[in-house]
């Protein structure tokens, strides 16, 4: 009886414990992402509609580096600490070596999918949602088609999601970074200068 108690805490109460940790934690790092992006694109929807183009450059710039700070925290932290965060986290057996196995691979795919949802939120207040929805059903499509391929036909399991998850995000970023390299759009995004030098 008690056998079958252990065993029914360890299969059932201790990964929905995990599961909701991590739930957590993500909706903390989203929130990190969306405080960049929203501040960022609502005082540079503000300044643009007052005609002050630097401004609205400086804002964007400003947003830019404070999600690429917060990315590469994040990434090294997971990528070079992924033991010390699991046992932070209370993942152990099992569960510890599948939590390695996805934290590591999508902490070294961070950094664009972080930049991905930043340049989207700036993209789309540039005059370009539809290249938003673009990347947004390219990535998608990607990530399912790499989850079968990496855990099935590949065998990748946990770190195949992770990298199918991280590829698919990554793409996006590109997807949306074509917009800012073009210099399409109505903001003066990475084009204004003070003394030959971009604000």
């Amino acid at each position: 009886m008690e056998n079958n108690r252990r065993k029914n805490l360890i299969k059932y109460v201790i990964p929905t414990i995990l599961s909701n940790v991590c739930f957590l934690l993500f909706t903390i790092v989203d929130a990190l992402y969306i405080l960049t992006t929203i501040g960022g694109v609502t005082i540079v929807a503000i300044r643009l509609g007052r005609g002050d183009d630097e401004g609205a450059n400086k804002a964007f710039m400003h947003a830019l580096v404070g999600t690429l700070t917060i990315v590469v925290i994040l990434c090294l932290v997971g990528a070079c600490l992924t033991d010390p965060v699991l046992k932070l986290l209370g993942a152990d057996g099992v569960y510890h070596d599948l939590a390695r196995e996805y934290l590591f691979w999508y902490s070294v795919f961070i950094i664009p999918a972080g930049l991905s949802v930043t340049m989207q939120g700036f993209c789309r207040n540039d005059g370009s949602p539809i290249l938003v929805s673009v990347a947004v059903v390219i990535s998608t499509l990607c990530n399912i088609f790499g989850d079968w391929y990496l855990i099935f036909p590949k065998q990748m399991g946990m770190s195949g999601a992770a990298i199918a998850t991280g590829i698919s995000q990554t793409i996006a970023f590109l997807i949306v970074l074509s917009h800012f390299l073009r210099k399409k759009g109505k903001a003066a995004y990475w084009e204004i200068q003070t003394g030959g030098r971009v604000v």
